[in-house]
């Protein structure tokens, strides 16, 4: 093993213990008393103890933030003060439909994205070219929350077409309201840069070999011109979960 993968791996020791430190810390400083919380606020000072003792309140700071570290050794969550459930409980059930969520997003947001920065540079200048940059801009411009509202209205209320929330046992159409909300504004980011990226490669001189040679257009954009263009455009979809 080399020593610089021994210096990165010993260096995820102090960058771990970092990290539980803070976010003890910032849970330490949240205000409200999770006890109380969890009590009510009725409830009597045994219950109160009672309830301290069971969770490690009622311990030093030091003490706490050990018991902290031992739990995640064990990869024990420990339980939410809102809902007393374990944690891990709470993410097996949610985590799943989280997933599937993102992923629909991502998914929409690359396929649309694509779509219509390769329509914009092939047509460039045109009415369809102008439409396009209006969409984009106004696809990271509108507010995600004001975007999901219009969308359930029009589409859910009006239309009678998508269902407006829910699941559905995981079906296509309860995804594709909340996959186009999130992929919307994504998308959006995709098209313009599919479209720099598309038209600053179609002005190189080995396009201008291409199209002398007499290529088809489909080919000398989708062959050629898409493949060397690729490399933004996969780096902005795979910072999507960040956007």
């Amino acid at each position: 093993m080399s020593p610089y993968l021994i210096k990165r791996l010993l260096l995820v020791i102090p960058t771990v213990l970092g990290i539980t430190c803070i976010t003890f810390c910032l849970m330490q400083g949240l205000p409200g008393d999770p006890v109380q919380g969890l009590a009510g606020e009725q409830a009597d000072p045994e219950v109160l103890a009672a309830i301290a003792k069971e969770i490690g309140t009622d311990r030093p700071v030091l003490l706490q933030y050990l018991g902290y570290l031992s739990l995640l050794a064990r990869g024990e969550l420990g339980r939410s003060y809102y809902t007393n459930r374990k944690v891990i409980d709470d993410l097996s059930q949610k985590l799943p439909n989280t997933l599937i969520l993102a992923g629909a997003a991502v998914v929409f947001a690359t396929a649309c994205g694509l779509l219509l920065g390769i329509l914009m540079a092939v047509m460039r200048g045109t009415l369809w070219d102008r439409l396009g940059l209006m969409l984009s801009v106004g696809g990271f411009s509108v507010p995600v929350f004001w975007l999901g509202l219009l969308l359930m209205y029009i589409f859910a209320f009006v239309l009678h077409l998508l269902p407006a929330s829910g699941m559905g046992n995981r079906s296509f159409i309860f995804l594709i309201l909340p996959a186009a909300t999130l992929g919307l504004n994504s998308a959006a980011y995709i098209a313009r840069i599919t479209r720099t990226s598309l038209l600053d490669i179609l002005s190189q001189p080995y396009m201008m070999t291409a199209r002398a040679k007499g290529l088809k257009k489909t080919a000398i954009i989708g062959k050629h011109a898409l493949q060397n263009s690729l490399i933004p455009i996969i780096t902005l979809i795979g910072n999507l979960d960040r956007n």
